[in-house]
């Protein structure tokens, strides 16, 4: 759900094409380490979960979230 609200608030502010990427491929690009490394794990720290990102050949093969808050367990 949250894709297309995203696409959509792009389309309505008037985007003529709308191309989606995963957060860690987009962190990755970010931070300059996309174009130079081939084989990388990206891990993304937040206040409520951390995001590990194993790319291979500079493609995202495994990707895993560990929760931090009390309660809330991931099951992937």
């Amino acid at each position: 759900m949250e894709k297309r609200a995203d696409r959509d608030s792009a389309e309505h502010a008037g985007a003529k094409e709308v191309n989606m990427i995963y957060q860690p491929l987009a962190a990755a690009i970010g931070m300059g380490i996309f174009f130079e490394k081939i084989d990388f794990i990206l891990i993304d720290f937040s206040a409520s979960k951390i995001e590990i990102t194993i790319f291979a050949n500079a493609i995202p093969i495994s990707e895993d979230i560990i929760s931090l808050v009390p309660g809330n367990y991931n099951e992937s």
